[in-house]
């Protein structure tokens, strides 16, 4: 819902930009921006300097898996893969022994 009827982007984007720009003292902050987000943020100077809060600041990475584990999962599927080729290979002889 609008709280000013009738009033476009425009007018309301130059009011803001009117406050920030105060000859005496601005009462408006540019924020920076959210990553993903195209909309310019603004914060109000009248009660002090304007403060970030956490919800701000982008999200940290997660942390990576403990390559520990991953090493020694992977470690383990070569080892079983191995394990299969080389019985493959002795059947594969036995079978090639049944035609000498």
């Amino acid at each position: 819902a609008r709280l000013v009827p009738g009033e476009d982007a425009e007018r309301i984007e130059a009011a803001i930009e009117g406050l920030v720009d105060r000859p005496s003292t601005p009462l408006v902050a540019r924020l920076p921006r959210r990553p993903g987000q195209k909309e310019a943020r603004y914060g109000h100077l009248l009660s002090g300097e304007v403060h970030h809060d956490a919800e701000d600041a982008p999200a940290p990475p997660p942390p990576p898996a403990p390559s520990s584990d991953r090493l020694a999962a992977l470690e383990q599927a070569t080892q079983e893969l191995r394990n299969e080729v080389s019985d493959l290979r002795a059947q594969l002889e036995a079978f090639r022994k049944q035609f000498e």
